[in-house]
């Protein structure tokens, strides 16, 4: 396991041999250790099940020191899944450089899966960042997205500024907030396209299922 521990990020590997000869343990101990040192993502294409049920049931395991981390398993005809909430920071109380990390994960994964850059929509994309950095901060998910972008939402907006001293997104999310207040019209005007984008990408049930899970 040390080995497996020290063992280059980028290194390419070939692993042959037999039925039952160790295949998938070999593997199982190489996701292991790319867990515990804290890798951005694993993906594995497990056409049986059996590589992804172990490694789910071993990371559950709190003894194992990675049920911390927000982790994704998903496989065809599988119960195991594991949230994947990229605004999730392991902290209760994130600092804004950790908000700020998050936020620019978000935004960029979503210009990538639209297909669009942010200063084509600098709007949508201003919007989106402070919606995301306000959440990143109260360790909430991408689904409260939408509603913090509601006209309806004033007592929301409020409660999520409170003791909220970062002075740039704090201004914008109040100026959201005054527009939504006294002229309506004009809210929906500015926010519209951008919750658009969010009610579209979110509204997959599968997604949701997965970005729903805060841990």
């Amino acid at each position: 396991m040390d080995w497996f521990a020290k063992a280059p990020l980028d290194a390419h590997w070939l692993i042959l041999g037999g039925t039952r000869r160790g295949k998938s343990a070999l593997l199982q101990l190489r996701a292991r250790a790319l867990m515990k040192r804290g890798v951005e993502a694993i993906t594995a294409i497990d056409p049986h099940g059996e590589f992804v049920r172990f490694v789910a049931e071993w990371a559950a395991n709190p003894h194992n020191g990675v049920s911390s981390r927000v982790l994704h398993v998903f496989n065809v005809g599988s119960n195991f899944v594991f949230g994947l909430n990229p605004l999730y920071t392991r902290s209760l109380r994130p600092s804004w450089e950790d908000c700020h990390d998050a936020a620019n994960v978000v935004l960029s994964s979503t210009e990538s899966f639209f297909d669009q850059a942010s200063q084509s929509t600098p709007r949508v994309g201003r919007i989106s960042y402070v919606a995301a950095f306000v959440l990143a901060r109260h360790n909430l998910t991408l689904l409260e997205l939408p509603q913090l972008l509601s006209l309806g939402a004033d007592e929301v907006r409020r409660a999520l500024l409170q003791d909220f001293d970062n002075p740039i997104v704090r201004c914008e999310l109040e100026e959201l907030q005054q527009m939504a207040t006294r002229t309506p019209r004009e809210f929906f005007s500015v926010v519209e396209s951008t919750k658009n984008r969010w009610v579209r990408w979110l509204a997959d049930p599968r997604l949701a299922r997965i970005l729903g899970q805060k841990k």
